[in-house]
């Protein structure tokens, strides 16, 4: 009996076949292209948006959505991530694990809705930011109706891809739209969940028609005993979105929507950051979960390797985008936010520091160590709360940049000395070389800068240069890490 009539999930051998490296290759091309189409798109809205709207009232949809999306993240539960966990540890229950994790989360987006109203009619919030809040809210239950985990889990990320740049592209096409037509920020904020909602009504027609999923009717102490399971996760998850959505909050109430809009035109390009940080854990997290089963010490191997090789690619990537900055904004905006270019050349540090905590992240909660992980997320939570009120407060955007970064920083510390022991097998000396390797690359830059007199090509030119000769010299470790064909013939010369 095929996977689709017997109510099992197909297993697909074109996604689960051949080598370790070549597979997560596989996976990592498929979510990379969609996100680089879906974000594109999605960039090229914010672009319109900003531009149509300007800095005072692009500022205050910011702010709106940033509050929004904090609740709506909460609403999650810390249940998708459970979910997918126990998806790929038992396939053949996909039904009732998604029955179980719908049910819990659509309980939970209510709930967020219902706070997110108060909040717009009882809070101190800047003007016309209150409808704004009311009108993005349907946006929780429309997220909690997504079931791209299960595609995750399941490793059809083909299908996972094809979902995102359907979500993206919705929200975007509709954006433009309705700030071409109506110039009314509350229409263009109402697009947020219209993109989350046709991605899950896709997400759920694949898992019917591919993976013979069934309508089932969950009962309350699975429900309940789901929602117990992302209570740790859940503490984790509010912690992580707090210290990565404060700087807007606390800008925007300490600062004018003004600064706001400067900030976020910055902040909004390093989402970046965030979708290459979210690629990589998506990618790798069921091997993770497969490699503990194997031993702790077989996931700490795996887990050196992806650590050192997103810090090879993210610091390059944060110079890059340091250099360019001010040039990235003129490209992008118009004058009334040259300011931005300050903001993006500190933000553009969250490339290495985003990606090294979500996949360190990831390998506690690979390994069921969710107190620890929260443990982490708590001391850059810490952190932040300190850090980024006083930068707005002496610097503003600018020295919001500072107070964020750093307390990412401090998190990507703690990950590291919570994870110390079979789980860092060959961190250490995998990760030193990569540190090394960023600070040489660093030193570059500014000799190109000083000789140069601040012309930012000839820094961008020796950075690529340095790039080359220190990879180069390296013996191409990053080459023969996703190209499993070099590798081998590499050992075979030996």
């Amino acid at each position: 009996m095929s996977a689709r009539g017997s109510g099992q999930p197909e297993q697909s051998t074109g996604e689960r076949g051949g080598s370790t490296a070549r597979r997560l290759g596989g996976y990592l091309l498929s979510l990379g292209t969609a996100e680089i189409i879906g974000r594109g798109l999605s960039f090229l809205a914010l672009v319109v948006v900003a531009r149509v709207l300007g800095p005072e009232t692009f500022g205050r949809v910011a702010f709106a959505q940033v509050i929004v999306l904090y609740l709506t993240a909460l609403g999650d539960g810390g249940i998708t991530l459970w979910s997918q966990r126990e998806i790929v540890r038992r396939p053949g229950e996909l039904s009732r694990i998604v029955a179980q994790t719908l049910a819990a989360q659509v309980a939970l987006a209510v709930a967020a809705m219902g706070t997110l109203a108060v909040i717009a009619l009882v809070a101190p919030l800047p003007a016309g930011t209150s409808v704004l809040i009311v009108a993005a809210a349907p946006v929780a239950l429309a997220q909690a109706l997504s079931t791209v985990y299960a595609l995750q889990a399941l490793e059809w990320m083909r299908a996972a891809a094809l979902v995102k740049v359907v979500t993206q592209a919705v929200a975007a096409c509709a954006a433009v739209g309705v700030v071409l037509l109506t110039r009314q920020p509350v229409w263009v904020i109402m697009t947020m969940w219209m993109g989350q909602l046709a991605g899950a009504v896709l997400a759920l027609a694949i898992l019917v028609w591919r993976g013979g999923l069934r309508a089932e009717l969950p009962s309350t102490a699975g429900v309940r005993a789901t929602l117990a399971a992302g209570l740790p996760i859940l503490g984790s998850l509010a912690l992580i979105h707090y210290s990565q959505m404060m700087d807007t909050v606390v800008l925007g109430l300490l600062r004018s929507s003004y600064e706001v809009g400067i900030y976020a035109a910055a902040a909004r390009l390093m989402l970046v950051a965030a979708v290459a940080a979210l690629v990589i854990t998506n990618a790798s997290y069921p091997e993770m979960v497969r490699r503990h089963a194997d031993g702790e010490g077989r996931l700490g191997e795996f887990s050196g390797r992806a650590l050192a090789l997103t810090l090879r690619a993210s610091i390059a990537a944060a110079l890059l985008t340091t250099v360019l900055a001010p040039g990235i904004i003129r490209l992008l905006y118009d004058a009334g936010y040259a300011d931005s270019g300050a903001v993006l050349r500190i933000l553009a540090w969250l490339f290495p520091a985003l990606c090294f905590s979500s996949l360190a992240g990831q390998v506690l909660m690979a390994a069921g160590r969710r107190a620890l992980l929260l443990r982490g997320v708590a001391t850059g939570s810490a952190f932040a709360t300190v850090a980024v009120p006083l930068g707005a407060m002496s610097a503003g955007g600018v020295g919001t940049a500072v107070g964020l970064v750093g307390a990412m920083v401090v998190q990507c510390l703690a990950f590291t000395w919570l994870a110390r022991g079979p789980l860092a097998t060959g961190w250490r000396a995998r990760l030193g070389p990569e540190l090394a390797f960023g600070g040489l690359l660093c030193l570059l830059v500014l000799a190109a800068l000083v000789a140069s007199g601040g012309h930012v090509l000839a820094a961008a030119g020796a950075l690529s240069l340095g790039l080359v000769a220190i990879e180069a010299g390296r013996g191409l470790p990053t080459v023969r890490t996703v190209s499993p064909r070099l590798r081998e013939r590499a050992a075979r010369t030996r």
